[in-house]
């Protein structure tokens, strides 16, 4: 039979509780090497732990009673209760026999260390390197000074002869500071804490912090409000005043304080333009620190001028009426301000405010701290308007200057009021009202109802939730939660959005518009075959790229339903669309970098200097001269005749060419007769023979040659891109281009050149010639047109509005007619024609109102640009075109989303229909003129609600 042991279940029930249980029992298993029957004595077991819990009793009240002796502030728990210890360590060990010996250790914040025995009784107490309550005792010492020492050092109240010494022990607290947060860090590291100690020291570095930052605040607003420009017109005013009752006296006094008062205003003027252009505080506060030192000296100067001079009479110290009409209004402007601020509609109003958000969110987790510096704030504007309110009693007597500086402050503390109660709101729980939960489900509704079948089950049924619970009073959305439900919301328009997006990019796959935005750019770049830059190369990687997704798409969506694309693939299909955009983007960026560099003005010499190298090319390869003579004279000629860095960039391509055929045909190196030839020409050089025949063509006209060189080129890049012209067509085109030129004061090359645009872009040579005059038409009768902004608000005109060719010459006319009669320019009518073309056509407007709604605006604004952007903008979103809006990258936020809701609103405001029927909308132009004849008709308000609403900012 085996051998039976009796197990102590005191060791067992230790080994449980330890924390590394398990290992401790698996060791005990292993010491036990024969088969054993354990038969727990439970009798014995209960007895024994009992003995060992009263004499853990007993020994924690025998330690009690030594510590109080030791430390009287400390409580019997605080000594004895393991709770409360910083570490708490169980060890136990076995013998030889496999029987445990637990101990107790317990670490506590003064750095004493207490070790028990397993029957409970102390055994040893010692100190050690861990001692928690001294570190937390000195940082908050060290945060107690140096919050100290910094708000004096910002009350001005350290003398000079200290100031060495506060900043030097400023710095040495810094490092204190982070040597004990380092210590009390590395502590824990070994398990050595304590978290009363630790919010106790937050909580004090958070008051000192908060004291010494909110006098900042108010020293930097009081600064900043110092420099209004207000302020400064009512001190200037003030002194000017003083000043006027000496005038016509001159003492030395006097004297220093006249330039004193041109000192202060121009130190003045200096820090109210630090203050408006947003400049670091150390930098304001420095000048206005010499403005309060020039101050105070004005005014001493100014007492001992009183007690020692007489004023001069009245009618001598008449301020200057400008002078004193400005100081008047100034003063006026202030002090109406802070009436308003000081009201008893505007206190109570403010007090009322102050309460509800207590009301919402007192009693709250995480309000407390919030609250609390709310309140301290409330109480500052309480004693600021108390103090307007004293000093306006006074009447004319009242202190203007303290006036203006407490209506600043009071301000940016109202400000601050604003940014608390966001805070709250952004972080507190609580309940959303109903209009909230309506609009949330009103964008549920509309996201489902144009979903347009590319929203799957699964994100129907999403949606078919989050809209029962809004509809259920019993769900309590708060803004949390309608955060999140947001999000979900969001994150399924995206994915309806992107396979929508996916769709149309299919469609124009079909209809082949990416494939002839390729062939363009490519055209483009034929341009430069043979060039090489690195904006070329930029342009030729980006257009590669845009080719190769193009492709990819052409692939992915051949004879594929979008609807039925994985998300997967709709994710990668998506990012390659985003890719494709920003490679267009890489594409056209490039190509106005290629384009600003073919125009920049070669530097001095460079055409003389590329000249001569093909001259020194010739003399070194003389065995190709017979053969290429012609190719050789025409590119060492033309190098003569650039002038930009892009007909430069031509010419070497050329060069390279030639130099490439002439290698290959091993004609390089010398030939002796032309050796011979060469020299006979520069001996005849030498007898003047050669230099009468340079003089005799250096007389040619160089603008001459130029011209023709022009002519010339725009005759071959027409002829690349009229490639379905015939020789005839093209003669006879050469004929009507001079006459054309003639009949506009324009260049033939000009001419030439700006119909090979209008071919390049699709039309027939008929309608390119057309088109060609009138952009030079529009060029010679336009404000501030060139032949390029002819050519693009042509376009954009006939493109945008679809007209066709035979209409441009009405495109010309209205614009004249308007620029002639209207306070905008030619330039300015297209600038914003270009930008809303196509949004105005969208939403039924003629090219004629375009024009109207155009230069009506501008009348006020006098900027087109922004102009054409705004009707873009308005356009659509009286429509509730938000996809058009986003992908324009205008912005959507709080646009109202249903047509009908934005019809009821504007039809409540004004009684403008924004449709003619259920099924059609008005245009901008008819919605705007409906309105203009009822805008005298309405309140202030309805003006500001009607225009909040139909831009939709606050919808």
């Amino acid at each position: 039979m085996p051998k039976q042991h009796t197990i102590n279940l005191e060791a067992v029930i230790k080994a449980a509780l330890d924390k590394n249980s398990e290992k401790i029992i698996d060791d005990f298993e292993k010491k036990i090497t024969e088969p054993k029957e354990i038969n727990i004595k439970t009798d014995e077991a209960s007895k024994q732990v009992k003995k060992l819990s009263d004499e853990i009793e007993k020994e924690q009240k025998k330690h009690t009673q030594t510590s109080r002796k030791r430390n009287k502030t400390k409580t019997a728990t605080e000594q004895s209760t393991p709770k409360n210890a910083d570490k708490y360590v169980q060890s136990t060990i076995y013998d030889k026999k496999g029987r445990p010996s637990t101990s107790h250790s317990y670490t506590y914040a003064d750095g004493k260390q207490q070790s028990y025995n397993k029957n409970g009784k102390l055994t040893s107490e010692k100190q050690t390197v861990v001692d928690l309550q001294k570190a937390y005792s000195q940082l908050n010492k060290d945060v107690t000074e140096y919050y100290s020492l910094k708000t004096k050092e910002a009350k001005g109240k350290v003398a000079t002869e200290d100031k060495q010494y506060v900043k030097g022990r400023i710095s040495d607290l810094v490092n204190e500071m982070s040597a004990n947060r380092k210590y009390i860090a590395d502590a824990k590291k070994q398990g050595f804490y304590n978290d009363e100690l630790e919010q106790k020291a937050f909580n004090h570095f958070r008051r000192k912090a908060n004291g010494y930052n909110t006098y900042v605040d108010e020293k930097n607003a009081t600064i900043k409000a110092y420099g209004n420009d207000d302020n400064t017109a009512i001190r200037q005013g003030q002194r000017s005043k003083q000043l006027s009752n000496y005038a016509g006296q001159s003492t030395d006094a006097i004297e220093r304080a006249r330039t004193l008062d041109t000192t202060i205003t121009g130190l003045e003027k200096e820090l109210s333009n630090l203050v408006s252009s947003g400049t670091s505080m150390d930098q304001i506060k420095s000048k206005f620190d010499e403005c309060t030192s020039a101050g105070k000296e004005f005014k001493n100067v100014m007492t001992l001028v009183n007690s020692t001079m007489e004023k001069t009479s009245k009618k001598d110290t008449v301020i200057g009426d400008s002078n004193a009409a400005k100081l008047q209004n100034a003063i006026d402007k202030k002090v109406a301000q802070a009436k308003n601020l000081v009201s008893d509609s505007s206190m109570k109003q403010f007090d009322a405010k102050v309460e509800k958000l207590k009301s919402q969110y007192a009693g709250q987790d995480g309000s407390a701290d919030v609250l609390s510096s709310l309140e301290k704030i409330v109480n500052t504007i309480h004693d600021k308007q108390a103090s307007i309110k004293a000093e306006l009693a006074k009447g004319s007597s009242g202190n203007l200057t303290q006036i203006a500086s407490d209506a600043d402050i009071l301000n940016a503390k109202l400000n601050e009021v604003e940014t608390t109660a966001k805070t709250l709101g952004t972080s507190l729980s609580k309940n959303l009202d109903g209009t909230t939960l309506q609009r949330t489900i009103d964008k549920i509704d509309n996201l489902v109802k144009n979903s347009d079948g590319f929203a799957s089950k699964s994100q129907l049924e999403k949606l078919k939730t989050l809209r029962d619970s809004y509809t259920n009073s019993d769900s309590g959305i708060t803004k949390a939660v309608n955060y999140d439900n947001s999000k979900i919301i969001s994150n399924i328009e995206q994915e309806i959005n992107a396979r929508k997006k996916l769709a149309e990019v299919q469609k124009e796959l079909q209809t082949g518009t990416y494939s002839a935005t390729e062939a363009g750019y490519k055209n483009t770049l034929s341009k430069y075959v043979g060039q090489t830059s690195e904006s070329l190369t930029r342009a030729r990687e980006s257009l590669k790229q845009f080719k190769e997704i193009r492709e990819d798409f052409q692939k992915s969506l051949k004879d594929t339903n979008v609807s039925d694309l994985s998300d997967e693939e709709v994710e990668r299909l998506s990012k390659n669309l985003q890719k494709m955009t920003e490679e267009e983007e890489k594409y056209k960026t490039a190509i106005k970098q290629v384009k600003a560099e073919e125009t920049a003005t070669l530097a001095p010499g460079v055409a003389l200097r590329a000249s001569n190298e093909m001259q020194s090319y010739i003399n070194n390869n003389s065995k190709a001269w017979k053969k290429y003579k012609a190719q050789l004279e025409e590119v060492r000629d033309a190098y003569k005749n650039v002038t930009t860095e892009g007909q430069k960039l031509e010419v070497d391509a050329k060069a390279r060419d030639l130099k490439a055929k002439i290698s290959a045909e091993g004609l390089t190196g010398a030939n002796i007769w032309q050796d011979t030839k060469r020299a006979i020409n520069q001996i005849a050089q030498f007898t003047g023979i050669y230099g009468m025949l340079q003089n005799v063509v250096m007389e040619i006209p160089s603008k001459v040659v130029s011209n023709v060189k022009e002519i010339n080129d725009a005759q071959i890049e027409l002829a690349k891109v009229a490639s379905d012209a015939s020789e005839s067509q093209l003669s006879q085109y050469w004929d009507k281009a001079a006459e054309s030129a003639k009949k506009y004061g324009a260049t033939v090359s000009d001419v030439i050149s700006s119909t090979a645009d209008w071919k390049r872009l699709g039309a027939s040579l008929d309608d390119a010639k057309e088109l060609s005059d009138m952009t030079t038409l529009l060029q010679r009768v336009g404000d501030n047109m060139t032949q390029e902004t002819s050519s693009s608000g042509l376009i954009s005109a006939l493109k945008g509005f679809q007209l066709k060719a035979d209409q441009a010459q009405h495109i010309v006319d209205v614009a004249n007619e308007v620029a002639n009669t209207q306070p905008i320019d030619t330039a300015g009518i297209f600038e914003a024609i270009e930008r809303s073309a196509s949004s105005l056509k969208a939403a039924g407007n003629t090219y004629e109102q375009g024009v109207a709604l155009a230069s009506a605006a501008n009348s006020v604004i006098q900027n087109p640009e922004k102009i054409g952007t705004a009707l873009k903008t308005i356009s659509m979103r009286i429509r509730s075109a938000e996809t058009d809006l986003e992908e324009a990258g205008l912005d959507t936020e709080g646009m109202v989303t249903s047509t009908a809701k934005l019809r009821k609103e504007m039809l409540a405001l004004s009684g403008v229909d924004i449709l003619k029927d259920k099924d059609t909308f008005k245009s901008t132009y008819q919605i705007l003129d409906e309105l203009a004849n009822k805008w005298s008709d309405l309140t202030d308000i309805q003006q500001a609600d009607y225009t909040c609403l139909y831009v939709q900012k606050c919808a």
